[in-house]
């Protein structure tokens, strides 16, 4: 019998677990900015197309442990799937809702250092944290506050802008190209309509499940799932940035005044003071200046809703000791010292 194709077995295997051992060196050894495995059994995200109505959301009563080269938190989400403890009913006078993406959901931090307990430390409300990763931007908010918003007693609702993706984050034309396999919904113009939109889902028909894949146990317990993942998004990101010049060179405002008018209506129906705070951006912070797409945004804001509070902590940024310390290390989210800054600043303007 030919014992070559044991011979080739064996070098395929020595081959597979000397690609391992490598890749654990680089993403263990922090020589490149990529996740790393926890060595637990858990979902490969923390976030996931889950919800039936703005797809992006959490697993209810879960929990995930998030390891990068420049943090190590463990998340909870509650049994409606928000990044927070239980939504137990205190009183309307002293609760508020919290939308945004990332930043507000609070991106390598863990739920005790997240804005929504940084606001409750200093003002004393009772903040439920609906800010989500997974691509959310302000279509999503919208839906999300018209499926929570009757559910749970609130005086205040804080929207979290991030200007830096929400244009593209709505972008159905940009979801076609980028976000083909993802479930998604976005508002289309109504044809013949002015300033009217239509809702429509796009990408995928069906919603992930909570179902362990093998790709779940490979970004577990695998460095070289890891690092694979971090070339493609390399290689995915140079295309996106194509795309992003192409579809963010003008754009307008008006998708994200209709559903900012949509969430205050609701919330001025029911009595409920809102507050937009737009999330500093680490290039503009560093820059120490805000790029036109911001500036525009915030002419659009008082010119629409001249009545509204909004909140620029961009200058408590730059003005700061240490700005950059505001940012995570190995990313531009925001930190548990970023996250403190906003949170006063939240905080001061309710008194």
């Amino acid at each position: 019998m030919s014992m070559k194709p044991v011979k080739w077995l064996l070098l395929a295997v020595a081959n597979a677990i000397f690609f391992e051992f490598t890749c654990f060196v680089l993403v263990n050894g922090q020589l490149i900015n990529a996740t790393i495995p926890p060595y637990e059994f858990q979902k490969r995200r923390f976030f996931g197309d889950y919800d039936e109505k703005f797809g992006a959301w959490h697993i209810p009563n879960s929990h995930y442990r998030h390891k990068t080269k420049c943090f190590d938190v463990r998340y909870k989400f509650n049994s409606v799937g928000a990044k927070d403890g239980e939504f137990n009913g205190s009183r309307k006078s002293k609760s508020a809702i919290l939308i945004g993406d990332s930043m507000a959901e609070g991106f390598g931090l863990s739920n005790e250092h997240s804005l929504d307990a940084a606001i409750e430390g200093l003002s004393g409300l009772n903040v439920m944290n609906f800010g989500t990763s997974g691509v959310f931007g302000t279509t999503q908010y919208s839906i999300l506050y018209e499926k929570f918003n009757q559910q749970f007693e609130h005086k205040y609702l804080f929207i979290l802008l991030t200007l830096s993706n929400d244009f593209l984050d709505d972008s159905d034309s940009f979801g076609r190209k980028v976000y083909a396999s993802r479930y998604r919904p976005y508002r289309v113009p109504t044809d013949g309509v002015a300033d009217d939109y239509t809702l429509s889902y796009l990408g995928r028909s069906e919603l992930e499940t909570y179902d362990m894949s093998i790709k779940d146990v490979l970004s577990g317990y695998f460095a070289s799932y890891h690092f694979l993942k971090f070339v493609y998004k390399r290689i995915k990101w140079d295309t996106q940035n194509e795309v992003n010049d192409l579809l963010a060179a003008q754009p307008d405002g008006k998708l994200q005044v209709y559903n900012l008018r949509t969430m205050l209506s609701k919330a001025h129906a029911n009595k409920v003071e809102t507050m937009v705070i737009i999330a500093p951006s680490y290039e503009e912070v560093t820059l120490k200046k805000q790029n036109a797409t911001t500036k525009m945004f915030k002419t659009i804001l008082r010119n629409e809703f001249p009545s509204l509070q909004v909140i620029d902590p961009h200058q408590l940024f730059v003005e700061h000791d240490m700005p950059k310390k505001l940012f995570h290390s190995c990313d531009a989210h925001l930190s548990k010292a970023g996250v403190t800054v906003i949170a006063r600043a939240i905080s001061a303007s309710l008194q």
